[in-house]
């Protein structure tokens, strides 16, 4: 071995070669936080498929809202999504859920809402959970988790 290599090998530090060596197998861009983020997204897309599931055959249903979280953390294609009026239902309105075009991205934050119905208010008496003031009431995230 040549002597230069002996030297270096011989003042290794093992504590900081355990920390480069635990950063490099959990730090951000780690597979363990590669797996994470892929289970969050899926995890988050399970639920968002059953919860659209049970929506879009409600007599009130008025189309899927798509909705930034509060903890949105920078601006990304989410924002463009949740201000585009491309079916004239309103900012952030889909009509079903194949044009909706949620989870935009691996670990969104954002969530989908329904939207009730312009014409139909009685949603609110009937047990919508996002009814709210006359005419078009929005989703509500809480409501959407």
């Amino acid at each position: 071995m040549p002597a230069e290599l002996r030297d270096k090998a011989k003042s290794a530090d093992a504590a900081a070669l355990g920390r480069q060596v635990d950063e490099l197998m959990t730090g951000a861009g780690s597979p363990m936080d590669n797996a994470m983020r892929v289970m969050r997204t899926e995890i988050n897309r399970a639920h968002g498929e059953a919860y659209m599931m049970g929506g879009e055959d409600k007599p009130w249903f008025g189309g899927w809202r798509f909705l930034l979280s509060p903890s949105h953390p920078k601006p990304d294609i989410c924002d463009l999504l949740s201000e585009q009026n491309l079916y004239g239902l309103g900012n952030g309105v889909y009509p079903d859920r194949e044009r909706l075009p949620w989870p935009a991205h691996p670990n969104t934050l954002a969530v989908r809402g329904r939207k009730v119905d312009a014409g139909d208010d009685s949603g609110a008496a009937e047990g919508c959970p996002v009814a709210g003031t006359g005419g078009g009431a929005t989703g509500n995230p809480e409501n959407s988790l």
